[in-house]
């Protein structure tokens, strides 16, 4: 600061020409200095700027070079692919689908061939994951982004979308969902080669066309069927699959899930022994009442191998009759309803190697038959072979 201006700054008097000249002086020379300040700044943000650029690509290359030394590339293929079925989706009723097979193929391009290497992988087929609408782009703040067809007005250039009602943007999202619904379930059928197939049908579909679509594409592929769990099955799909006139030879899984609904209308004779001569594991849950009994189900009880009951409500005589035939059961899971009913008749399961009881929390004393004591579950009064318990 020029020291002979400094008065001036303290009070409001005018300035003579001498001293305007040197207070232009003055103000032209901070200008000077502060763009010249400006301008070493610049350079050095710019210079700062080269710096973080430099950084942020050494570090992408380092992660790129770590990759090089990464463990996973140690691991054979043949290990990776063992890993790829642990990831394997699961069916059932408390299971959440998962795009597993999809997110491996999408990693590398030798995990791709892996994945695409595994016919396993692909012959898992949830109904209900099939059915769930595809994932809608969305911009910027939310906003749904929709391709429409481009229309050409003939008197100019210009190009705009025509608006479209609700009922055209809905008749659109399910005719988007029907191709999507297909070519997703070709895909895994075509991955999954001859191997077989484990599938899930749930009750409720909430787009019936896709659902009729999918039934249809898998009915075809009958003949691969090894596990097949039913979820509330409608009574429609029971006649369906009565139609089908060839046996369910590869079929060694079978479930029912009832949840609430009522079974009477169902046909059993579905998987009867003549049309699935090669099951050798049934699950049954919810169970509540049958037209002829449970020990008269078309079920050949003496060749299963693992057997879960689930929180059936089934006379004591009819679960007893069962029981006697499972004479080649390897594994029990046995889950206790609260309308157990059971008397104190003796059970024998030569080849049973693993039981699993769960017994419901509260449930303190078990209805019997006559109102007779409640029986004693223990490894050695079930089966003989104590020692595997």
């Amino acid at each position: 600061m020029n020291s002979s201006l400094d008065h001036f700054l303290r009070t409001n008097i005018e300035p003579n020409a001498d001293e305007k000249t040197r207070a232009q002086r003055a103000v032209d020379d901070k200008t000077l200095e502060i763009s010249e300040i400006g301008s070493a700044m610049d350079h050095l943000n710019a210079a700062l700027w080269t710096l973080y650029e430099r950084r942020a690509r050494l570090c992408t290359e380092l992660e790129q070079l770590k990759s090089v030394l990464s463990p996973i590339r140690r691991v054979p293929p043949d290990l990776v692919g063992e890993i790829f079925l642990l990831l394997r989706p699961s069916l059932g009723p408390r299971e959440e689908g998962t795009p597993i097979p999809w997110a491996l193929a999408l990693v590398c391009r030798s995990w791709r061939e892996t994945a695409l290497g595994i016919s396993r992988l692909w012959s898992v087929l949830d109904m209900a994951n099939f059915l769930r609408p595809a994932v809608i782009r969305r911009g910027p703040r939310g906003s749904v982004i929709h391709h429409r067809r481009k229309v050409h007005d003939e008197g100019d250039n210009n190009v705009f979308t025509p608006e479209i009602t609700a009922e055209q943007h809905a008749e659109e999202d399910e005719g988007f969902h029907l191709e999507d619904v297909a070519d997703r379930l070709q895909t895994c059928l075509a991955r999954s080669r001859n191997h077989g197939l484990a599938i899930c049908v749930r009750d409720n579909p909430t787009r019936p066309p896709a659902f009729a679509l999918l039934l249809e594409a898998l009915i075809k592929e009958a003949f691969r069927w090894e596990s097949l769990i039913l979820l509330s099955p409608p009574h429609d799909l029971c006649q369906r699959l009565m139609a089908i006139k060839h046996q369910f030879g590869r079929l060694r899984r079978l479930s029912y899930d009832w949840g609430n609904t009522l079974t009477a209308t169902w046909d059993y004779n579905v998987f009867s022994p003549e049309r699935a001569p090669n099951l050798v594991e049934f699950d049954v849950e919810y169970l509540r009442t049958t037209p002829a009994g449970f020990q008269h189900l078309p079920v050949s009880w003496s060749n299963l191998k693992r057997l879960r009951e689930i929180q059936c409500e089934i006379a004591p005589q009819e679960r007893i009759a069962v029981y006697r035939q499972l004479t080649n059961l390897v594994f029990l899971h046995f889950d206790i309803s609260p309308h157990f009913l059971l008397d104190d008749t003796a059970l024998s399961f030569p080849n049973l190697r693993v039981g699993w009881f769960h017994f419901m929390t509260g449930l303190t004393v078990f209805r019997t038959r006559r109102g007779s004591p409640a029986p004693h579950f223990s490894p050695a009064s079930i089966c003989p072979c104590s020692k595997n318990w």
